[in-house]
């Protein structure tokens, strides 16, 4: 009985919501979008700039975050190693924080008229760097050479957060062939 439809069990037949459009939402709808997703991008901003402070995105101060060295000649200052524990807990941390932004990235994302094969096509990508982005700092620990995936998967996330958050907010603003906004 409780997996009825309304029309089924005798109450009302609804029209089953096949597909939102983000162009034709209402305005404040619109806004709420629009202002999320620029926090989203807000954060990989502040994400990107921390990992600038910490490492300066090049391979050695990579290596230097997460492997250490005994003493840099240059600075004569100490480098430890990160820890496997804080490692762990850094993981951790931003393996949730980053599913949780790769959904509401994404389902903003499938909202849009961008084909099938672009949706899947973004999906899967942004899917793979994350994993790239969230082994990375294991992979250079154990072995430097890997310090080019934590610079590259953060820089290629970077630009796919933008485009997934720019082709919605041009889609609710700027794009005039969906039509008038079904309520305001």
């Amino acid at each position: 009985m409780g997996n009825e439809t309304p029309a089924a069990s005798g109450g009302p037949k609804r029209k089953p919501l096949v597909h939102f459009q983000l162009a034709r939402a209402a305005t404040p709808t619109k806004l709420l979008i629009t202002f999320f997703l620029l926090l989203l991008l807000l954060s990989f901003f502040f994400g990107a700039l921390y990992s600038y402070e910490k490492t300066g995105l090049g391979m050695e101060g990579t290596r230097l975050r997460y492997q250490g060295a005994a003493e840099d000649e240059e600075t004569e200052e100490l480098h430890f190693p990160i820890s496997d524990e804080e490692l762990l807990r850094l993981t951790h941390v931003h393996t949730f924080g980053l599913a949780i932004m790769f959904y509401l990235f994404g389902h903003i994302f499938i909202l849009t008229s961008a084909k099938a094969v672009t949706k899947n096509a973004m999906l899967i990508s942004f899917f793979v760097f994350l994993l790239v982005f969230i082994a990375a700092p294991w992979l250079t620990r154990y072995q430097a050479g890997f310090g080019f995936l934590f610079i590259g998967s953060l820089g290629i996330l970077c630009v796919q957060a933008l485009f997934l958050s720019a082709v919605p907010i041009y889609e609710m603003w700027f794009d005039r062939r969906a039509s008038e906004p079904t309520a305001d």
